[in-house]
């Protein structure tokens, strides 16, 4: 038994490549991924910097009323809440004041579905970026540059865990 057998790839028929020529250039279908992939990029760039919009018009919102933003840790110091509090140096409770103002709730509104659509299209990327991200540009790609800069904020997305962007 000193015989190595190998059978192929599932679905790769003979002598084909199916997302890059042997030059390093990518074949149709390899384009059509990689485009996928740079719209999904752009969606999710397009997205971030409106959940950032929305989050610092709350913030501006709780500054205007006197309140100041901290950092609350818990009783082992090892984790960190962010809160708020009014000119006394109390909590202020978010809850009632979602509650009883007005403004308040639509701008927390208007965030929370900023973050949803900030999440699906990041997952949306996620799953594309998953199929194509061993593939190497050839020289004289029209794409490459487009593809590095969002694949590399990608990975530092990735990398750096980011929960409140």
């Amino acid at each position: 038994m000193s015989e190595l057998y190998h059978h192929g790839i599932k679905g790769q028929r003979w002598g084909v490549r199916r997302f890059q020529n042997e030059d390093g250039s990518l074949t149709p279908e390899g384009e059509r991924r990689l485009r996928k992939a740079l719209d999904l990029g752009n969606e999710l760039d397009k997205h971030t910097r409106k959940a950032n919009q929305s989050a610092a018009k709350q913030e501006s919102y709780m500054k205007k009323k006197g309140y100041k933003d901290t950092i609350e840790f818990s009783k082992d110091g090892k984790r960190g809440d962010f809160i708020y509090v009014d000119k006394q140096g109390k909590k202020v409770d978010m809850n009632k004041l979602y509650k009883t103002d007005s403004v308040f709730k639509k701008l927390v509104d208007n965030h929370t579905v900023d973050m949803d659509n900030y999440w699906k299209a990041y997952n949306e990327f996620d799953t594309e970026y998953s199929k194509i991200k061993n593939i190497k540009l050839g020289v004289g790609s029209t794409i490459d540059n487009n593809w590095v800069n969002i694949a590399t904020n990608y990975d530092n997305y990735k990398k750096k865990k980011v929960s409140n962007i």
